[in-house]
Order: C-alpha cells, then structure tokens, then sequence
C-alpha cells in the first residue's frame, strides 16, 4: 500500500464523519437525508466495519439524498469507493489549496468535508 492510499485511508472516513455530522455547515443544507447503503460483507473478503464513515471504504456505500431541483423530490446519490477516489483526484487537481491544507492537518473542517463530498457525486462543487 502506497503513503496516498494510507492517506486517504485516514483521511477519508474523517471527511464523511464531518460531512454528515456537521449538519448545514457539511452537506446538510444541500443533502436532508442520509442512509447507510450497502454494507461490507464477509463474503467479499472483508471484514464487516460497524461505522458508517468506513463502509464505502470496505466494499460498502452510503447513500445521500439530495433535493436537486428544489422541489422536495430527493435524488439518490451512492458514495462508494470509487466515488471516493473520484472526489479525492478531482480535489486534488482542481482546489489544491484546500486540498494540501486537508493532507497537511489530516483531517478537514465542515467546509472541506462539503466540497469533497460535492466532487465525490458530481464532479465539481454545486452547492455554496
């Protein structure tokens, strides 16, 4: 395993922790609604992980609800490991700023964990 993978091993689970947790200073203003998608099984050779934040790490997702038009229709979004990896590449290239604050602190604040978690679903930043 390389040091950027064992970066965003640490460094992701924290994002989606603060994302969530945050309320509207995460993704809460954008994202009402929030559920743990599919879980890591034995049977993918992992072992299962009891916290939401690691399960798309493992084989598993989470899925957020966002109402995109506002119109109170919710879309579902799955943010699974490869969204993660999408997000982390597409942070790095297009908001090095706030992306080397985040590799140098090892974790981000509410603002950080929003803006990754908008590039890891839509590939740029929607919302605020």
């Amino acid at each position: 395993m390389s040091k950027h993978d064992t970066t965003f091993n640490e460094i992701v689970p924290d994002l989606i922790c603060t994302a969530i947790e945050s309320g509207h200073y995460g993704i809460g203003y954008w994202c009402p609604k929030v559920r743990e998608g599919k879980k890591p099984t034995e049977e993918q050779g992992l072992t299962p992980v009891p916290y939401y934040m690691f399960d798309p790490l493992h084989g598993g997702s989470i899925t957020l609800f966002v109402d995109e038009d506002e119109d109170g229709e919710l879309t579902p979004h799955t943010l699974d490991q490869e969204a993660l990896w999408k997000g982390w590449r597409l942070m790095q290239h297009h908001d090095v700023k706030r992306w080397a604050c985040i590799i140098d602190q090892e974790h981000g604040d509410a603002e950080d964990a929003d803006v990754f978690i908008q590039y890891c679903l839509f590939g740029e930043v929607v919302y605020g």
